[in-house]
């Protein structure tokens, strides 16, 4: 039935309107901007102010002008759409993976996975109509969340996944920051949890993982870039508040406050 949700979601992907809106200049602006500073510039956070991450901001685009061969506007808008259909993929694996983990009989174990999948899906699509076209920064907790379930219950090591648990402390960051702040927090507690199990060769292979992926990224674009991006980070965290923030309402100022009744929740 996974298989069958997959082919569904494929075949949704070849089968949907291409969107012939305008361009939205303020997000895939953002976008297509970083890409193009970065083209010009062969920097990443030297010359830019990535708002999101380096994936968000520059390498979407140039990976699908990569794949395309020309730089323009379509391509980049059908590899987002690519990246939502990876999105609802994950979903489905996750969905298979909690299902089985029940212990259910076989149809129930079906019908479980039939309904959480369909339920998870509708909402995914609402969510990626409302946040086009971010929602698929959420892979790399989908990751965490697939590879989470294999690690607690299953007898085997699989150190493999704990290393590869490990690296995503790294990518995540790359992927989205303020997801990457998320995962890194839960894989915090996912150590903790080891710990507590004294399972000290999985948190080993984690932290592996961790020092190895940072290692790689640090070497990769060295340390003017890499200074550059834990200040770009540290002002992002601190200042999202004031581009992204709303002020939550005061409670009791009825008549006075718009939404004020929101407040008293």
């Amino acid at each position: 039935f996974s298989l069958f949700f997959i082919l569904i979601a494929i075949f949704q992907f070849l089968s949907i309107d291409f969107p012939l809106d305008r361009m939205d200049m303020l997000h895939e602006g953002n976008l297509l901007g970083g890409a193009y500073n970065n083209l010009v510039n062969d920097s990443f956070w030297i010359s830019s102010y990535l708002e999101k991450s380096i994936f968000y901001d520059i390498l979407i685009a140039k990976i699908s002008w990569l794949i395309s061969g020309e730089i323009s506007f379509g391509s980049f808008r059908v590899f987002i759409l690519f990246l939502n259909l990876l999105t609802e993929i994950f979903i489905i694996i996750f969905c298979i993976n909690l299902c089985k983990k029940f212990k259910l009989k076989k149809n129930d174990e079906i019908f479980f996975f039939v309904i959480l999948t369909i339920f998870i899906l509708y909402i995914n699509g609402r969510l990626t109509h409302f946040w086009w076209p971010i929602r698929f920064r959420d892979i790399p907790l989908l990751l965490f969340l697939i590879l989470s379930l294999k690690l607690f219950t299953s007898n085997k090591q699989n150190f493999i996944i704990c290393y590869f648990l490990g690296t995503l402390s790294v990518l995540s960051m790359l992927w989205s920051l303020d997801k990457g702040i998320y995962l890194n927090v839960s894989l915090m507690f996912t150590i903790f949890l080891l710990l507590i199990n004294r399972n000290n060769l999985k948190i080993t292979f984690i932290i592996i993982g961790i020092l190895s992926g940072w290692a790689i990224f640090y070497n990769m674009i060295g340390e003017e870039e890499f200074r550059n991006f834990i200040t770009n980070s540290l002002n992002i965290l601190n200042e999202s508040a004031l581009g992204t923030g709303l002020i939550y309402p005061k409670p009791f100022f009825f008549g006075e406050i718009l939404n004020s009744s929101r407040g008293t929740k």
